[in-house]
């Protein structure tokens, strides 16, 4: 944990009633050896029209949470990506019609840096100057968010009250807004934020297959708005080959704005369309992968472009599949000299969706 040593005990527990309404509740309790302290969350949800995927839930707790996910591996778990978060949260979801799905919820937050908390010398050895908390004025937040997703050609089958999804390569929309709203509860901040989304995973050719997405978004009012709630992009780690549609491989620090962005990223898998016409080599079933990103922030003059090639082989380990690869990655940006970099990656195969991680 962000103080040493926790135990912490969790889980879900759910009843699922003749009408195919859903009762579930999912906790999270930890204590902290270092520190004597007990903290912790839940949330109680309920599915009441199953059909619709309609769900209601609240949920409160005292955590210490990340302040970006998009954080480099080497420092995403370390005191300086973490603060403390007591929080109480309603949220509603439902699909309108078939395919546009609609998520909201409102959330109140009280954030307090953690730099006064004790820490461990194993803490302080694993992570040396990460472990260094970001200290900021403690603040409170008022939110609401909401989104609107859109699945184009949606297929499913039905099951009494149920509806199934049935897997397919069709492109996702997605339209997110996110209120800071100032004055309920001392809330502290007033900003509106806006971001449109395209993910799609493409069905597989005979030249391979393609995944991408591309997303822009913009605060299109920041009067008051603390650096918590920046747009982050992770930082790329040494050596390690991370999800690409997600991250950028070769940016350095990870960064964090304000200002509009663009964002763009896409690997292909050419599955074995050129390594399976080669003899010898074609019975390694190894298959060639390559693919590329961009981000843009016209208002700070930044810009990065990345590209990327690299050679996979699939393995089976304890019953799942797996790919190890080898990357030589490049980039060009204004942020530092172009050079290649070797990044080794892991992907995984999901078997039910019958697709990979990326």
């Amino acid at each position: 944990g962000v103080d040493g040593f926790r135990i912490t005990p969790g889980g879900t527990v759910a009843k699922e009633f003749p009408n195919s309404n859903e009762l579930d509740l999912s906790y999270n309790l930890n204590y902290g050896l270092t520190n004597n302290d007990i903290r912790g969350r839940g949330r109680l949800g309920f599915t009441f029209l199953p059909q619709k995927f309609a769900r209601i839930y609240v949920g409160g707790g005292n955590v210490f949470e990340l302040i970006t996910f998009f954080q480099s591996l080497d420092a995403i778990i370390s005191r300086s990506n973490f603060v403390n978060n007591r929080f109480g949260e309603i949220g509603y979801s439902m699909e309108l019609v078939n395919g546009l799905y609609m998520n909201s919820s409102i959330a109140y937050s009280d954030k307090q840096s953690v730099a006064n908390l004790t820490t461990n010398a194993f803490s302080e050895f694993l992570f040396g100057s990460q472990e260094t908390a970001f200290d900021f004025d403690r603040y409170r937040i008022f939110s609401f968010e909401a989104d609107l997703i859109y699945r184009f050609g949606q297929q499913f089958v039905t099951r009494g009250r149920k509806k199934i999804l049935l897997p397919n390569n069709s492109p996702v929309l997605q339209l997110s807004y996110r209120k800071g709203v100032p004055g309920i509860g001392n809330s502290e901040v007033n900003f509106d934020y806006l971001e449109l989304r395209l993910t799609h995973k493409l069905p597989t050719l005979k030249v391979g297959s393609l995944n991408y997405q591309v997303r822009a978004g913009s605060f299109i009012n920041k009067n008051k708005l603390r650096q918590l709630e920046h747009n982050f992009f992770r930082g790329s780690t040494p050596y390690f080959f991370t999800n690409p549609l997600q991250d950028l491989l070769e940016i350095g620090e990870t960064r964090s704005t304000a200002d509009a962005f663009f964002q763009a990223s896409g690997i292909h898998h050419f599955d074995g369309f050129f390594l399976d016409k080669i003899p010898f080599i074609s019975k390694l079933q190894m298959e060639l992968l390559t693919g590329g990103g961009t981000l843009l922030i016209p208002e700070e003059n930044l810009y990065h472009v990345e590209l990327y090639a690299g050679i996979g082989k699939k393995i089976k380990i304890l019953g799942e599949t797996i790919q190890l690869a080898v990357y030589a990655v490049t980039a060009d940006n204004n942020l530092t000299a172009t050079s290649i970099n070797y990044k080794i990656g892991l992907n995984f195969y999901n078997a039910f969706a019958r697709e990979w991680l990326y």
